[in-house]
């Protein structure tokens, strides 16, 4: 698992240097990179041509200092998959960055997941992560590196290898309430074109509240589809617009954790179908 030490340490360095070098990040110069302890929780669903996932993620930001901040993940879902039949899982992920909201954000994030699909499998995965706020457009990009472990009687333990990941998405606000994105994420071995929409309701009876939605096609024709209900908890009201480029970070990478599995998993039981024709 040598990458990941070397990805780590080649991360920390790149993001300190360009804090270091920023001259933005004395409170005289900008806004703060988060806006005061602030959260947000999820109830979400997803199906694909493998299976379909359901459960609840959570999120807490906070400022660290003037210009940096980071965010701690959560999430405990349920899979279901054709192949592999039901299991439970959870994940956790954290985010370290550097954030101008006026310009943009640059950081690090990393997660870790576990199932018992397969009566023991588990993930993790480290990256870059970079935001640049232009008007009414968000351009997110994130490359990293994931790997992950299965144990089973079948097959004992075996190393899922470790890939290189990535995912570049231009965010538009029609409105300050409303986001349509597009984009494209590259995940075990897998290429995939999505399309989101976020919509926050606005209305004084739930105006911290958003309805999401996401369809995916991948390169190996596989369409997913996910929705999901969010609400946001903080000291101040705000548009989604700001909520994004002032309190969490658009792109809540907490999701890879169940696509890395699910993915990773299918893939080497169905190796192992092959190799022993069952």
């Amino acid at each position: 698992m040598g990458q990941f030490s070397v990805l780590f340490f080649v991360a920390v360095s790149v993001v300190s240097s360009f804090a270091v070098a920023s001259p933005g990040d004395q409170p005289g110069h900008q806004r703060p990179a988060v806006d005061g302890v602030n959260g947000k929780i999820s109830g979400f669903g997803s199906t694909n041509d493998i299976g379909s996932l359901y459960g609840v993620d959570g999120s807490v930001s906070l400022p660290l200092g003037h210009g940096f901040g980071d965010q701690l993940d959560g999430l405990v879902p349920q899979l279901e998959t054709d192949r592999m039949g039901t299991a439970a899982a959870h994940g956790v992920g954290a985010h370290v960055f550097w954030r101008n909201p006026d310009k943009g954000l640059l950081g690090l994030y990393g997660h870790y997941g576990s199932t018992d699909l397969t009566e023991s499998a588990s993930f993790r995965a480290i990256d870059f992560e970079a935001e640049a706020y232009l008007d009414l457009f968000t351009l997110t990009a994130l490359v990293g590196a994931e790997d992950g472990r299965l144990v089973n009687s079948d097959v004992d333990e075996f190393d899922l290898g470790t890939n290189v990941f990535s995912s570049a998405f231009l965010i538009y606000s029609p409105f300050d309430n409303i986001e349509l994105s597009m984009g494209h994420r590259y995940i075990v071995k897998d290429h995939s074109a999505t399309v989101g929409t976020k919509w926050a309701f606005g209305q004084r009876v739930c105006q911290n509240t958003s309805l999401c939605t996401r369809i995916s096609y991948s390169d190996n024709n596989d369409t997913s589809a996910a929705i999901g209900v969010r609400y946001y908890i903080g000291k101040k009201d705000k548009p989604l617009i700001r909520r994004h480029r002032e309190d969490d970070p658009s792109q809540t990478t907490i999701m890879w954790v169940n696509e890395q599995a699910v993915g990773d998993l299918d893939n080497t039981v169905e190796q192992y179908r092959e190799i022993h024709g069952s």
